[in-house]
């Protein structure tokens, strides 16, 4: 486990089928590892300027949470069925290409909603914490390899 490696899903995760995610939350990080049988978690020291590039970056912050919780929903609620299905699919697909040329995105971490409903879309919190999730693209990969500080491994349960 000395480098990062994607592999690529059969479904899209929150913002395609091949992103490396992180959080500002080592509670978030243990809580995902847990309920995911993880066997580590990686700590990554980023400089604040990789943030800072709006031509590879789309980052939400909580003044922008309406905006952050319409494009997480969007992204999550491909479309299956219904009128006009194969122009609504590219569509869908258009979205996600316009996404796919971001390096990273980033925004609060929306739980899992039981609902196709975007009104019951919540964002996660830890006591006052809201953890931010970083969903960074295959083109990153390297440079995150490089800023990988610490890996905690857990004990077999």
């Amino acid at each position: 486990m000395n480098n990062i490696r994607i592999r690529t899903r059969d479904r899209d995760t929150d913002f395609g089928n091949e992103n490396f995610y992180l959080t500002d939350s080592f509670k978030a990080t243990y809580v995902w590892a847990s309920r995911n049988t993880q066997v580590a978690i990686s700590i990554f020291e980023i400089p604040d300027e990789y943030f800072q590039n709006p031509e590879h970056t789309l980052s939400f912050d909580m003044d922008h949470i309406v905006e952050w919780k319409q494009l997480v929903f969007n992204v999550r609620n491909q479309l299956r069925s219904g009128q006009n299905l194969r122009r609504r699919l590219d569509e869908y697909e258009n979205f996600i290409a316009e996404l796919d040329v971001k390096n990273l995105i980033s925004g609060p971490i929306f739980a899992n909603p039981g609902t196709r409903l975007l009104e019951n879309v919540e964002y996660v919190r830890y006591l006052e914490h809201i953890p931010f999730q970083f969903s960074f693209k295959r083109t990153s990969i390297n440079y995150l390899n490089q800023c990988s500080v610490l890996t905690i491994f857990f004990r077999e349960r």
